[in-house]
């Protein structure tokens, strides 16, 4: 069905307020506001997505607790030696969402740098936040460096300066941490929940919970703060871009 004659009223969703205040997109022209609507797409998705983790963080305990009387083990019958077991508990919507927040954000990484081509700051096409050899984003600083238009050189330092300091900061990071869970190794299994379990009138009772972590920072904090790096990389990558 087409609707070419007609006018779109959209229901814009809460989370995609921060992404227009962000972006911009009126002033935008030609194929650069193509490119931003679809980073205001984007980060409108990375947005819900952390709510969304911080819902189910905040609500692990209660998750498990569920998990746990689908396993109506009688303890009375089944000895189980806690002190020898580690507990793991399989919860997929932990694994989808971090997963889904990790793979949001390489996505908008990969579509802003289309600036690049749009705004006419380097010759050769960019398809996205790219390696190079083993270096995450090193195809775009190798354009930055070698194919830069005549006049854009000090757009590029200032673009190239940006992007190391951000490779630095957390880009490195989440991107590789994306790469390990889209591109499996052997033996991979789900991001899984720890749980300290204990018998309670012979019935597994839920002690305590730890949650996904990378290092000691819960996941769902990560996913705060590189939401806030992705917002002030976005951000400074338009003032360069606005100021060429």
């Amino acid at each position: 069905m087409e609707y070419n004659d007609k006018i779109p009223v959209i229901f814009s969703h809460g989370t995609s307020g921060r992404a227009h205040k962000l972006f911009e997109f009126n002033s935008w022209q030609g194929d650069s506001g193509l490119v931003i609507q679809s980073c205001i797409t984007q980060y409108s998705l990375i947005n819900y997505t952390v709510i969304q983790l911080d819902n189910i963080f905040e609500n692990l305990e209660t998750i498990c607790r569920k998990r746990l009387k689908e396993y109506p083990f009688d303890l009375e019958k089944d000895k189980w030696d806690f002190a020898k077991c580690i507990f793991l508990m399989e919860n997929p919507i932990i694994h989808l969402y971090i997963q889904a927040f990790l793979g949001q954000v390489k996505s908008l990484l990969d579509i802003i740098i289309h600036l690049l081509n749009t705004e006419g700051i380097v010759s050769a096409q960019l398809m996205g936040f790219n390696k190079q050899g083993k270096i995450i984003g090193g195809r775009v600083l190798n354009v930055l460096r070698h194919n830069v238009t005549n006049g854009k050189e000090n757009t590029a330092l200032h673009l190239i300066d940006l992007i190391n300091k951000n490779k630095e900061g957390w880009i490195d990071l989440i991107i590789g941490f994306r790469d390990s869970l889209v591109h499996l190794p052997r033996g991979m299994m789900q991001i899984m929940v720890r749980v300290e379990l204990a018998n309670k009138e012979n019935k597994l009772a839920l002690k305590s919970v730890t949650k996904p972590s990378v290092g000691r920072i819960l996941f769902n904090q990560l996913a705060h703060s590189t939401l806030e790096n992705l917002d002030e990389f976005c951000g400074q990558m338009i003032g360069i871009l606005k100021a060429k």
